[in-house]
């Protein structure tokens, strides 16, 4: 019976162990994963336990828990909620004028681990558990850094040779009982684990571990290798907080206006600093921040906002910082005069703005933006290629973020589906005429993109 005994304690100890184990470390990835996602996407508008531009975070699933579901609507397309009807929506949107962005390349998943991030969170918070990637390269991780698929199954293999020991230990009880009954000599402990150590030898046993650990780790480097620079939701805080919603949104300033090369180069261009000072020469203070982040506009351009003359490019910075000190001091909308004032300084006097790229394809891929807006027609739902087609609701995006995947297959795909702005005489009928996708024209020859 000394042997139906040990191998009950034994089996529950490690069931224990394994589902303690890997309910911790499940845990740990969630949470670090949603710190990760919070932080790429909600820090520029939301601090959990402070209002920032929206309203503090904590306590929200517990504020919306006899409808949990309502949370991921509303963090996807809240737009989409609000318009529909939905009371929670309205009632949400009330709370706050400013209108939240949609999310909706955000899966359920991502969603549940901001949630849990939330949750979490503690006002000074411990150490972060080391997360592989950060939101420069849009937050990919290393290949077995997504517990997901690779770890399930993993656990399932845990889980089977949990269950072998437990039934050579039942099997060894069992003989230890019919030995003691029949007065033959007692099982050694070490005979059993000689038994155990038999069936993990089994080359059946051997090899179908294996095979699925060898099975889930090419799954996830599969997985990770078609990441690569591919970034869904890249969402940079840039040096000015720049609002689309606002410029191509709410006052409707057509996008070329400012990207002037998206219709006549290869590339859309960054406008310089100049552009934005057609406006904002008399356009002082924002909505929501006030002056603060026009005033790293006028640094960049080496512009008084004090006197509305340019400052010679010989100034001190600490004569400017003296004129930018004197024209915010009476802004209600800046909280925190000197730290605005050294976010201001750190733009550069009369330097280019350093905005970060978002949208970044390999250097060995060719895209050019006036190919496709100058030929391009119809799109696969027979819109106009519009900005929106590749880079999604850009004028309610508050914080620019990369909409579309960019991938090869995406590409491929859209060059499949869409229509040109020609039209032929069809070949095989005179009397009818067609309007060629890309893909008629050459547009899946591998030399259109790469050579």
């Amino acid at each position: 019976m000394s042997f139906l005994k040990l191998n009950i304690k034994v089996f529950v100890l490690s069931l224990l162990y394994v589902l303690t184990f890997s309910t911790l470390q499940l845990y740990a990835a969630d949470v670090a994963k949603g710190e990760a996602l919070f932080k790429q996407h909600c820090t520029a508008c939301h601090k959990v336990n402070q209002k920032l531009v929206g309203p503090a975070l904590k306590g929200v699933t517990a504020k919306y828990k006899d409808d949990p579901k309502f949370l991921y609507g509303w963090i996807k397309n809240n737009q989409a909620m609000i318009k529909s009807g939905n009371p929670k929506a309205i009632a949400a949107a009330a709370i706050d004028p400013s209108a939240m962005n949609t999310f909706t390349f955000l899966q359920d998943p991502d969603i549940e681990n901001i949630l849990a991030y939330i949750d979490d969170y503690k006002d000074t918070p411990p150490p972060a558990t080391a997360v592989s990637g950060n939101s420069s390269d849009g937050g990919n991780q290393d290949v077995f850094a997504n517990p997901s698929i690779y770890y399930s199954v993993l656990g399932l293999a845990a889980l089977l040779i949990v269950v072998a020991l437990f039934l050579v230990f039942a099997a060894a009880g069992l003989s230890a009982s019919v030995r003691a009954r029949e007065q033959q000599e007692e099982l050694s402990t070490s005979a059993i684990w000689g038994e155990f150590g038999k069936f993990l030898k089994n080359k059946f046993i051997l090899t179908s571990i294996i095979t699925i650990a060898l099975l889930g780790g090419t799954l996830k480097l599969i997985q990770a290798a078609r990441a690569v620079s591919i970034h869904p939701g890249y969402m940079p805080a840039q040096p000015i907080k720049f609002s689309h919603k606002l410029h191509a949104g709410k006052h409707e300033i057509n996008c070329q206006y400012c990207h002037t090369g998206a219709s006549k180069s290869k590339n859309a261009w960054v406008p310089a600093t100049n552009v934005c000072m057609n406006c904002h020469k008399g356009v002082e203070a924002g909505p929501v921040y006030g002056k603060s982040e026009i005033a790293k506009i006028y640094m960049s351009a080496g512009f008084n906002p004090d006197t509305k003359q340019y400052f010679e490019p010989n100034t001190p910075v600490d004569k400017v910082m003296e004129a930018f000190s004197k024209w915010m001091a009476d802004d209600a909308k800046t909280k925190n005069l000197a730290g605005a004032l050294d976010a201001v300084k750190e733009i550069g006097f009369n330097k280019p703005i350093e905005w970060i790229r978002i949208h970044n394809l390999p250097d060995h891929a060719y895209f050019n933006h006036a190919q496709h807006i100058a030929v391009g027609g119809k799109d696969k739902d027979g819109n106009t290629i519009e900005c929106q087609t590749c880079h999604g609701p850009i004028q309610e995006m508050e914080v620019v973020y990369q909409y579309s995947p960019l991938s090869m297959g995406w590409c491929v795909n859209c060059h499949r589906q869409s229509k040109t702005t020609y039209t032929f005489t069809d070949p095989e009928n005179p009397k009818k005429s067609f309007t060629p996708s890309p893909a008629d024209m050459g547009g899946l020859d591998c030399a259109k993109c790469h050579y």
